[in-house]
């Protein structure tokens, strides 16, 4: 139980900094290019019809996974507080090590 509301407020976590990061840079959807939102006759696909989130729908999930489960595996791999010590010992060689390799990994 303690692993879903870690996982909960991660993606919580993952999805301001999103929000956040879209809304500061001014990102453009990567997934609807101008061309497809020409041809389209749906007006709530355009750019400035609704929400920045509705338009950024596939980076927003993307992202907020990625982002959540790098965040996970940082809290339960290295986490010092006392609600993560019943997941067990975690050594540097091999357990903190392999974590290491899953965060960078999905991080790429």
């Amino acid at each position: 139980m303690l692993i879903e509301i870690t996982y909960f407020f991660r993606w919580i976590l993952s999805s301001i900094i999103f929000v956040f990061w879209a809304y500061t840079v001014k990102l453009n959807s990567m997934s609807k290019n101008e061309a497809a939102l020409a041809s389209d006759d749906n007006v709530w696909n355009d750019k400035d019809s609704d929400d920045f989130l509705r338009y950024l729908k596939h980076e927003f999930f993307l992202v907020a996974h990625v982002l959540s489960f790098i965040l996970m595996e940082f809290t339960v791999g290295f986490g010092s507080s006392i609600f993560y010590e019943g997941v067990g010992l975690r050594p540097f060689w091999p357990v903190q090590s392999l974590i290491c390799v899953f965060m960078s990994v999905r991080a790429l």
